[in-house]
Order: structure tokens, then sequence, then C-alpha cells
């Protein structure tokens, strides 16, 4: 019986999943999130597909028009950019934030269970003198 192979659609969905999920589309995790079905050839040449821009896109356009479209997209990555670093400013500024909190939570517990303990050991004390 033969085998169903793999088909371009697949190894995207794959692609499209793995990097959902934080983790780098390499020829091996596309494999294992589909199954552990295709070869390693075929899904490697898939991936550099995926990668490499459609042919002929840009040439059927004028050239201003591909300026524009190039400049949009230089735009775009830039802005992008732009807003990725403050994002991620604003979440290690909040994470230090929190991470002192933390420490002062933990500081303050530190002190009550000291104090606790200080209190257990007097009452100790004292019921032993009685």
């Amino acid at each position: 019986m033969a085998r169903n192979g793999i088909t371009r659609q697949m190894v995207q969905k794959a692609k499209t999943a793995l990097i959902a999920h934080g983790k780098n589309p390499t020829i091996k995790a596309v494999r294992t999130e589909l199954g552990n079905t295709g070869s390693k050839t075929t899904i490697s040449r898939y991936l550099k597909e995926l990668e490499a821009p459609p042919k002929g896109a840009l040439e059927r356009l004028s050239e201003p028009l591909v300026h524009l479209i190039q400049g949009l997209s230089e735009q775009l990555k830039d802005e992008a950019e732009e807003k990725l670093i403050k994002a991620q400013t604003q979440f290690s500024l909040e994470k230090k934030q929190l991470l002192l909190q933390i420490a002062k939570t933990q500081s303050a517990l530190d002190h009550c269970q000291r104090r606790i303990d200080k209190l257990e050991t007097e009452l100790k004390t004292q019921k032993e003198r009685h």
C-alpha cells in the first residue's frame, strides 16, 4: 500500500503552528509537528519554498510602484521594530517593579516568620513556667 506524501500546505500549517507556539520551525520540529511523517528532504524543500518571495511578483510592476512598495515595507518594518522595542522596554520595567515588589514582600514575610517564631518560643517558655 502506497504512503500518502506530505504537501506544501501541510508544512506551511506545521510551520505556522510552531511559530505561534514560539518555536523555531526547523526541519526536525516541522517533522515532529506533522506526526513524524515526511522526508527531511521534502520538508526542507517546502520550507525553502515558503521562505522565497513569489517569483516575478515585483518584476511585473513599474519601477515607481516597486520603490513605493519597498519604502512602505521598510517603514512598516521600522514602525514594528519601534513598537517592539517600546513593548520590550515596558515589559522590562514592569518586570523589575514586580521583582522588587516580590523581594519586599518576601522580606516582610521573613520578618513576620521570625516574629512568629520568637512569639512561639516565648509562649512555650511561658507554658513551661506554669
